[in-house]
């Protein structure tokens, strides 16, 4: 299933906003929740959230960190 890139990395921008120490299997729980904003809920992988982060990082807006 297609998802929307663009989207997800916006949310992804905004739920690190919110709290930057979370590990990449939370912020897919986070942004899957369904009492969240978000509006992913089961469609969305761990690895699509974890490419997201990557994409971030190159253009300079997350780093990664040890867990």
């Amino acid at each position: 299933m297609a998802i929307d890139v663009k989207r997800l990395d916006r949310d992804v921008l905004d739920a690190l906003t919110k709290d930057s120490v979370l590990v990449t299997y939370v912020l897919r729980n986070t942004l899957a929740a369904p009492w969240r904003d978000y509006g992913w809920r089961g469609e969305l992988m761990t690895s699509q959230v974890l490419a997201a982060c990557r994409r971030l990082e190159v253009r300079g807006h997350v780093a990664e960190a040890s867990t």
